[in-house]
């Protein structure tokens, strides 16, 4: 029995480690500790055995008169949650500063943790008399539904603790408050100094510094009904025309906080806090009049004043320590599954976008927001719990980090965004559906026709290809209209390492291209080698150029290709004139054409009225002439040098010497261009040596017989 009792304890104490249980405060109904629909307060406890406490008092926003409180609770079923304990969990898991993960948060889990929702809507400072213990909800403007009792709940839920737990004999304690729990933790610390004299205390504020901005904010907490804070002396201080204690700077210029309470504070406040914008931007935007640069001035100025606040009362108070970011991010401590994204009970209550118009403030409070959020000063980022606990581990000696970076959210570790929509973004989502449809629609065509030419190309290439492939073809009359044409064609010679060749035994990389109008009586075909273009060298209607230059002079062994995928035609009854630079295939070309090259080989088709050339070549021949370019016989094994030599030798005069004879030889290579080919063989019709060109250049050195 005591081994199955010890082994309940483990299991129970293994099922409890790191929850909060729930707990109904035991005195409220003696004391009046309810909510909002009166119903006893709550709150929750994991005790350990330290004598460290971390207590955290909730926050939500409130409720400024009658038809606001009811509207709360009518209009946003999520919000019924700051103002009800019906629907909260019967165990929480912490987080942040109340977890208990020795990674995440080693100075604070094994402290005893207390978390305190928040369900009064009157931060934590209402004491107003109940008129009805009973709760019904009656919908109306002036309709007085509530309690608020949010002070008399602070002081029953620490009485609890000292009398049940044994707060009092604490070591240390740290308060911990979130936006109304903050204003609610700064009103009460002279009660819990004289509360628990012989604990260290310290404060946490996280988003509670509300300031008078554009006559809004602090000045909207007007009491609902009357006697709302009747027992706190700061409430019933209006020098500035508002309740003292829902603005902590007039705690402490008002000297309600003083240095005598020998409680550090440490102050957490986003220096454009999206909370108390909102209302003032709302005002600011409802009217058309009101520009984007009006919002950009509505928050450099609120950001300033936050500033130049937080400064001023952090100078005047050394137990004052700040952590002040510039981001727009409402509560940084979320410390509870409550928070949860998934299930928590609170995320939907101050999380979200608020967007008027085409501005937009987005709030995220979430679990680990203290790990994120991240402050530059000179250079050096300090996380929001390293700040907490550098401060705590001084003693609460002041610190104090305030951004470099100058404008809203300007960090880029902000956990919350703000941002104004260009007016032209600002499409209802029909319209950008029919946008992105016919967008769409339009991309699909184009593609389907780009398909369908790509196929339509490519049956008319394969009919074509099927034509000229057909051997029979029936000659038009009369048969003497010769037509030819050419597919592809490609002609490439085998050379062997030895004599210097030029000009038909090098690469022409381009293809002809023909100039031809359907009218025309005459046609140009210029042949361009490859790397030129039609107008880098001079043309003319000869297969001759004014300057035969080789482009190579040594081809080493393998193929050279002369013609490369030739594509054209000639009409019958048209002159044709095919130009080209020296050496680029011109004379080549036509004895293909003709089908006077033996050697070599030839790829593509050559087609005579539409009849592949091997078909009809016998009648080709009979029905056609060619007058060759080589007229006149040079010894081709010879090259040009030796060739001139040879002749000027054999046709020199009496009396002149060998030396006289070069020296002529060498001025008639300089006089006719030759200098490129002066040592290259001649060749014959094989293509091997010069270019057709070149030997028409050779060719005018002799006349009538002789050579000049």
């Amino acid at each position: 029995r005591k081994e199955a009792i010890h082994l309940t304890f483990l299991l129970l104490s293994f099922r409890t480690n790191g929850e909060l249980l729930f707990k109904t405060i035991s005195a409220a109904n003696d004391v009046g500790a309810y909510c909002n629909d009166k119903r006893p307060a709550i709150y929750y406890i994991d005790k350990k055995s330290s004598n460290g406490w971390v207590v955290h008092f909730e926050g939500g926003g409130g409720c400024y008169s009658f038809n606001d409180c009811n509207e709360r609770w009518h209009n946003n079923p999520s919000l019924r949650n700051l103002m009800s304990p019906s629907h909260y969990p019967v165990s929480i898991y912490g987080a942040d500063i109340l977890s208990c993960d020795v990674c995440t948060n080693d100075d604070f889990a094994g402290f005893s943790h207390v978390l305190v929702p928040y369900c009064s809507s009157d931060g934590w400072l209402g004491s107003r008399p109940l008129t009805n213990i009973a709760f019904q909800f009656n919908f109306s403007s002036d309709a007085d539904n509530f309690a608020f009792r949010g002070h008399v709940i602070f002081q029953a839920v620490v009485n609890e603790l000292v009398s049940l737990h044994n707060l009092s004999n604490s070591s240390e304690l740290v308060l911990v408050g979130t936006s109304a729990g903050g204003v609610g933790v700064l009103n009460h610390l002279p009660w819990v100094r004289a509360r628990l004299p012989g604990s260290k205390i310290k404060a946490v504020v996280d988003s509670a510094w509300f300031i008078e901005f554009g006559g809004r904010t602090v000045s909207s907490w007007s009491q609902p009904g009357s006697g709302l804070f009747t027992d706190i002396e700061a409430c019933a201080d209006s020098t500035f025309d508002y309740p003292c204690c829902v603005s902590p700077s007039c705690l402490f210029h008002r000297n309600y906080l003083t240095d005598s309470l020998d409680i550090p504070i440490f102050l957490i406040s986003s220096l454009y806090d999206s909370y108390v914008l909102r209302d003032t931007l709302n005002a600011l935007l409802k009217d058309s009049a009101n520009t984007v640069d009006d919002l950009l001035r509505t928050f450099n100025a609120y950001g300033a004043l936050m500033n130049a606040s937080i400064l001023q009362t952090a100078s005047a108070n050394k137990d004052i320590s700040v952590y002040a970011p510039s981001c727009t991010q409402h509560v940084y401590l979320a410390t509870s599954s409550l928070w949860s994204p998934n299930d928590g009970i609170l995320n939907a209550t101050e999380n979200g976008t608020y967007q008027e118009g085409n501005f937009w403030l987005k709030n995220n409070i979430r679990n680990g927001s203290w790990n994120v959020a991240s402050i530059s000063v000179n250079g050096t980022d300090t996380t929001l719990h390293d700040a907490i606990v550098k401060w705590y581990k001084s003693g609460g000696e002041q610190v104090v980090y305030i951004d470099d970076c100058n404008g809203p959210a300007c960090s880029v570790t902000c956990i919350s965004d703000v941002g104004v929509t260009p007016s032209e973004h600002l499409w209802p989502s029909a319209a950008n559906a029919i946008v992105i449809a016919f967008l769409g629609a339009e991309i699909l065509a184009c593609l389907l026709i780009k398909l369908a030419m790509y196929a339509m190309a490519k049956y008319l290439l394969l009919r074509q290809r099927r034509f000229l492939q057909r051997r029979r073809v029936r000659f038009p009359a009369p048969q003497h209209k010769i037509g030819i044409s050419c597919l592809g064609l490609t002609y490439q010679v085998e050379v062997v390492d030895g004599p210097k060749m030029a000009g038909r035994a090098r690469h022409v990389g381009s293809s002809l291209y023909s100039c031809c109008h359907p009218r025309a009586t005459s046609k140009v075909i210029p042949v361009t080698p490859k790397g030129a273009t039609p107008d880098s060298g001079r043309h003319s209607t000869t297969n001759q150029s004014a300057a035969d230059t080789p482009l190579q002079n040594h081809a080493p062994s393998g193929k050279r290709t002369i013609l490369s995928d030739v594509n054209f035609y000639v009409n019958p009854g048209e002159l044709t004139a095919i130009m080209g630079p020296s050496g680029c295939g011109k004379t080549t070309l036509l004895d293909v054409l003709l089908g006077k090259r033996s050697s070599g080989s030839i790829e593509g088709e050559v087609l005579v009225n539409g009849a592949m050339l091997d078909s009809v070549k016998n009648w080709f021949v009979l029905n056609s002439g060619y007058v060759r370019q080589l007229a006149v016989s040079f010894y081709s094994e010879l090259t040009v040098r030796q060739n001139l030599l040879l002749a000027m030798t054999m046709q020199s005069q009496k009396g002149q010497s060998t030396f006289q004879i070069l020296e002529r030889v060498e001025q008639v290579i300089q006089e006719t261009g030759l200098q490129g080919t002066a040592d290259i063989i001649v060749g014959n019709e094989n293509g091997l040596g010069i270019s057709g060109g070149q030997v028409g250049h050779l060719r005018g050195l002799h006349s009538g017989g002789h050579w000049i």
